[in-house]
């Protein structure tokens, strides 16, 4: 069995190149979801540790025993630090709306044949590495 024949069949039928874009771009749409969804939740979770403070100001202005207050305070800021720290991160980590063209697929898939015959030695054994991960087998 020849390896390359192996990857034109796996990836470059019309049928295989829709199947692999379609995966890839529902994977990618959902990463998305994930971060946008961690924002919201650590948005919603900010929002929770202001009323807190808000309310515990108002216990303090009711007659609240001040060191209680303080202590309870000074637990609560450094919880929205955290938070604050936490949503800066996902928001600069949270990746850009991006989905695979299919007609570019195709196109690449295309000319396979030519491009692996005029790429070099390491690229080969790159390509042939990254189809045995992609399909679970050891070379």
């Amino acid at each position: 069995m020849n390896l390359l024949n192996e990857i034109e069949k796996h990836y470059g039928t019309q049928q295989a190149i829709d199947s692999m874009v379609k995966e890839l771009n529902s994977r990618l749409s959902s990463e998305l979801t994930l971060y946008k969804n961690n924002i919201k939740s650590l948005g919603k979770d900010l929002e929770n540790i202001d009323l807190q403070i808000e309310n515990t100001f108002k216990a303090f202005s009711e007659g609240l025993d001040p060191d209680l207050c303080n202590e309870r305070l000074s637990k609560l800021k450094e919880k929205r630090i955290e938070l604050n720290d936490k949503l800066t991160e996902q928001k600069e980590s949270q990746p850009q709306p991006l989905t695979i063209d299919p007609q570019k697929a195709h196109a690449l898939f295309k000319d396979f044949r030519k491009i692996y015959k005029s790429g070099t030695n390491e690229q080969k054994r790159i390509l042939f590495k990254t189809f045995y991960s992609q399909n679970g087998i050891r070379p």
